[in-house]
């Protein structure tokens, strides 16, 4: 019973560590793109 837990245990966590990745990824990319262009007071490409 024990050992399923810990299996389960370990799998959230590596899933946890890949989507901390993931979303800090995402971040430093939204944040190079938007926060870096306004800084240098470049305006923002529109859609």
């Amino acid at each position: 019973q024990k050992s399923i837990l810990i299996r389960y245990r370990l799998r959230f966590a590596s899933l946890f560590s890949y989507l901390c990745k993931k979303l800090l990824h995402t971040v430093s990319f939204y944040t190079h793109n938007l926060v870096f262009p306004l800084e240098k007071g470049r305006p923002l490409p529109r859609d």
